[in-house]
């Protein structure tokens, strides 16, 4: 793990997905968008 730098890179986007063991299964998804804003 390493801090993040927005010099280096300025957002980030992440995939989630979530799934239960049901039957029949549900699963759901979403994207993460991540802005990186200096301080």
């Amino acid at each position: 793990v390493r801090e993040l730098d927005r010099e280096l890179k300025s957002s980030y986007e992440l995939q989630l997905t979530a799934s239960d063991k049901g039957v029949p299964q549900k699963s759901g998804s979403s994207l993460l968008k991540i802005s990186i804003s200096d301080s």
